[in-house]
């Protein structure tokens, strides 16, 4: 081709685009001047590129074959996407609708049966037309007149253009009365032109109260059980500003659009619990604050939203889809999804349809779980939406349903579009009752508590349930055994167990372990009494882990409280007080084959419980030394002879060497001892390259330093070479399961010894073993000159003295007043100060002290106050325990001393000639009062 043709094929191929792109531009400008908003195309590189754009403009639909992206804006929006140069198209299709193409309507050969309904409706059913504003809300109103019993009509407010309302139905068999039952809802057309759901939904509340009073149906048995075990809402328009735009009598559904009166996406203008407040940059819209007070003032258990323009069961979440964002009940969501896909494209595809296609979306992505089913964010993300608003704040589980590939159906389909749905619509609700489900109350009063409930090791992200208050219910669906495909065979009745955690604020928590579900199955589980936080503390105190110097304490768990925590060693006369918000903590730092005892108090509500009783527990002994023994000081061991009682360490990489004539290779370590012959050394060079990053440890014998004080180790140690490592000195506690560092030396320091000692004052009276830990250089090369070297290792201790205290009384607990210095225990004395009475061995730290309570001042006592402590708490306390005799103590009435009477009318005259009498706690029987009858009859014969 020549040079000038092929310019000439450049310049009319950008040409043309930039005509085509011009069209587009015009095209766009027409529909933001006469609808305000307008939808358009444009391609991406990959998926990952549509994060780009979701936060500039809603994102309608995304084809991962042809990786075309379908989005909706307002002008404001559609500044910022053409700001960024993107070429684009307007589809006609997407942006204005043939009336004739809505408005067809002709003679309709589906009619359904129920069209005979004796009431006077508005509209005709199954509606298989688009009704004006007036016949809607007219009908809705003709539902509450017609089934008063059945149907409340209600509005949750006006819409942003104020002449139109939020209207919704509530269907129950007693609707009036706030039952305890689940709370299911439907809502459509939030998108102002996708209005498939919208007559769909009128036909739905019409056939679920036909079917009701028609007993004989052969449907009735499935709405019965909704419209008596739930409570159904269903919202048909959820923005009829979108609806009828541009239609000054709201009658016309032909200039529909997608945003509400002020040009907003709804399902973009919610609280997103990713991206926060305001992701879509508008207010939060009346329609929007009117759905989230609804939201707020009741707990919905399932919900769903029905949009259109692709055809799908879209579930959360739309907005991330990294595991760190995946719902728990995805395999829930799932398992429904394809049951509703599954009867839409089953029932489609029965005569006279024959719609071999509906609900059959699928691609090569792996986006679709099943053909019609997706998982939101793996089709493309959305941000402010009210499917994840409802997932994540409010525990409701929401999906979004797809209804129809165009946007506004023609008349004629409506109801073919309704038959499609009706099964799975009813199926979705009855989902809603299946689950786990009960009641929480207060253990004391049986009063409904609200209450979190929680599915252990499960639930996070909002995927847990709560209680309604008014009467202490919660609904949990959840996935049962077997597979997400509600249609296989023998897999339906498998079981999935759980374990179900009951929290609520100020109240003890409580765990109902193994319960068992199937799907489709409702399992209603026992009253839960949770009892609330007690003036006592909490309670359930336990341990666990105990070792020698460090102990695991725990708590029954009290929700939302914090906990002050404190220990210390019996008899000791000050505790360790720590705070916490969880119900365990760690002990450490313990003394061994000791002792202790700690208590528990909870801080909730601003209010404060008394500490709870003490809980005792003893630590281990420590681990017995194993090998050869040294208990008498000095020691000292300068390896001239042999390694003496310093053994190698089996777990380590190399050994230390002894030596006395310089070591293998030159320019490092030493050439002789420290001011003798012989020595211990690493070798670093035995394979002739040097073993970089080695370690060899040298350990001693058990150092018994029992009965001793000032307890030190010193010691010579050489590190010289080109690439010399590090030299640590470890201490053990516990044979050598554990060391603690004591000192570390790295680098070289030059061709000499250095002396330096450690103090060990801190393991008087215990046995520790010490480990000298040498490490090689890392270097590959020169990992020879690494030489590490010690000697002269000397142990020095003294004899210790104890203050030993008088112990009179032998309680084991001393006099701090008479004591005596002893390096052994003298008899007569222990180590303990703490006694508050050595003449009496009753009266010590342990003590315990005792206060009857009588509440209804009858002089019995109903229950006993206790405190552990050397002194009396105060009046009325004493070392003998009260007798709980009181059989009612908040009645002064009733006690042991109460006299029970029976009048005897022995001629059955109606006049007492004597009477019977019994003393006790209890009425004897029938008849009996604690009143005397008045003896009145002459002749009781």
């Amino acid at each position: 081709m020549k040079k000038t043709t092929l310019i000439i094929v450049l310049f009319t191929l950008m040409a043309q685009l930039t005509f085509s792109q011009n069209i587009s531009k015009l095209k766009a400008e027409k529909y933001l001047s006469t609808k305000g908003e307008v939808t358009f195309t444009f391609i991406v590189d990959s998926e990952n590129d549509i994060d780009k754009h979701t936060k500039d403009f809603s994102i309608v639909h995304y084809d991962p074959k042809t990786k075309i992206v379908k989005a909706w804006a307002n002008e404001k929006q559609f500044r910022v996407f053409e700001s960024k140069n993107i070429p684009f198209e307007v589809p006609k299709s997407e942006n204005e609708v043939d009336v004739s193409f809505i408005y067809d309507n002709p003679s309709n050969t589906k009619k359904s049966n129920l069209t005979a309904k004796s009431q006077a409706n508005t509209l005709t059913f199954p509606v298989s037309s688009y009704p004006t504003y007036a016949q809607y809300a007219q009908q809705m109103q003709d539902f509450e007149d017609d089934n008063p019993t059945l149907v409340q009509k209600f509005s949750i407010g006006t819409t942003t253009q104020g002449d139109k309302e939020l209207l919704f139905v509530k269907i129950s068999d007693n609707v009036g009365t706030d039952e305890q039952e689940p709370k299911l809802m439907l809502t459509s057309s939030m998108h102002g032109d996708e209005i498939a759901g919208y007559p769909m939904m009128l036909s739905l509340i019409n056939y679920i109260l036909t079917v009701y009073a028609d007993t004989g149906h052969s449907d009735h048995a499935r709405v019965k059980n909704l419209v008596e075990n739930a409570e159904i809402w269903i919202n048909p328009s959820a923005n009829p500003d979108g609806t009828y735009h541009n239609s000054p009598s709201n009658t016309s559904v032909a200039s529909a659009r997608r945003g509400n009166a002020n040009n907003v996406d709804l399902n973009r203008n919610y609280p997103d619990n990713v991206q926060g407040a305001h992701t879509d940059g508008n207010a939060y819209q009346v329609e929007t604050l009117a759905f989230m007070a609804l939201a707020d003032a009741n707990h919905f258990v399932i919900s769903a939203n029905f949009h259109g323009g692709t055809e799908l069961v879209n579930y959360p979440f739309d907005n991330a889809y990294t595991s760190q964002y995946t719902h728990p009940d995805g395999d829930w969501f799932e398992y429904t999804g394809i049951e509703y896909a599954t009867h839409a494209q089953n029932d489609s595809d029965a005569a006279p349809y024959n719609d071999t296609t509906y609900m059959t979306a699928d691609d090569d992505s792996n986006v679709y779980p099943s053909p019609g089913v997706t998982h939101g964010a793996e089709w493309y993300r959305v941000y402010g939406g009210r499917q994840d608003y409802m997932n994540f704040y409010h525990q409701c589980k929401e999906i979004t349903v797809e209804l129809s590939d165009v946007k506004i159906l023609p008349e004629s389909q409506l109801d073919d579009y309704w038959y499609y749905n009706r099964d799975a619509l009813l199926d979705f609700l009855t989902q809603g009752i299946y689950g786990f489900t009960g009641v929480v109350k207060d253990a004391n009063t049986n009063t409904p508590v609200e209450a979190t409930v929680t599915i252990v090791g499960h639930d996070a992200y909002g995927s847990h349930t709560v209680t309604d208050i008014s009467h202490g219910d919660y609904y949990r669906p959840i996935k049962g055994g077997g597979d997400t495909d509600p249609n296989t065979l023998g897999d339906n009745n498998a079981t999935a167990t759980y374990d179900i955690l009951f929290e609520a604020p100020c109240y003890q928590s409580f765990t109902l372990t193994n319960q068992s579900i199937a799907n489709d199955q409702k399992v209603v589980l026992p009253d839960v009494l949770l009892v609330p936080a007690s003036a006592s503390g909490p309670s359930n105190l336990a341990t666990s882990d105990i070792s020698d110097t460090s102990a695991t304490i725990s708590w029954g768990a009290i929700y939302s409280a914090t906990f002050d925590y404190r220990f210390r060693e019996v008899g000791a006369p000050s505790w360790t007080t720590l705070s916490t918000s969880s119900a365990s903590e760690g002990l450490i730092g313990l003394t061994p084959s000791t002792q202790y005892e700690f208590q528990v108090r909870s801080t909730c509500n601003s209010s404060t419980s008394s500490y709870s009783s003490s809980m005792l527990f003893t630590t281990t002994a420590l681990p017995t030394c194993s090998g050869p023994s040294v208990s008498s000081f000095p020691y000292s061991q300068d390896f001239e002879t042999d390694f003496g009682l310093w053994v190698q360490d089996e777990t380590d990489d190399i050994d230390w060497t002894r030596d006395s004539n310089g070591t293998q290779s030159n320019n490092t370590g030493p050439s002789t001892g420290d001011g003798d012959t012989w020595y211990l050394y690493t070798e670093a060079s035995v394979n002739g390259t040097g073993f970089p990053s080695k370690t060899a440890n040298l350990i001693s014998p058990c150092i018994d330093f029992t009965g001793k004080n000032n307890s030190q180790i010193s010691y010579s140690y050489h590190m010289y070479g080109g690439d010399v490592g590090s030299l640590r000195v470890d201490v053990s506690t516990d044979n050598g399961s554990n060391y603690t560092t004591l000192k570390t030396y790295t680098g070289t320091i030059g061709n000499f010894w250095n002396q330096d000692f450690i103090d060990l004052s801190s393991y008087d009276n215990q046995v520790i073993k010490i480990r000298f830990s040498a490490t090689t250089g890392s270097d590959n090369t020169n990992g020879w000159g690494s030489d590490i070297a010690i000697d002269k290792v000397n142990l020095t201790a003294s004899d210790a003295s104890t203050t030993w205290y008088q112990d009179a009384d032998s309680d084991t607990f001393g006099n701090p007043s008479v004591s005596q210095v002893a390096a052994s225990q003298p008899a007569g004395y222990v180590a303990d100060n703490t006694d508050c009475d050595d003449n009496d061995a009753n009266i010590n730290p342990n003590t315990v002290w005792y206060l009857g309570v009588d509440s209804d001042s009858d002089g019995f006592f109903g229950s006993q106050l206790t405190a552990t402590q050397c002194t009396s708490p105060g009046a009325g306390y004493s070392t003998d325990a009260p007798t709980v005799d009181d059989c009612d103590d908040n009645d002064a009435n009733i006690n042991p001393n109460t006299v029970w009477y029976l009048g005897v009318d022995s001629d059955s005259d109606g006049f007492f000639g004597s009477q019977i009498t019994a003393t006790q706690c209890t009425s004897p029987g029938a008849g009996y009062s604690t009143d005397a009858p008045t003896v009145d009859d002459c002749d009781d014969n």
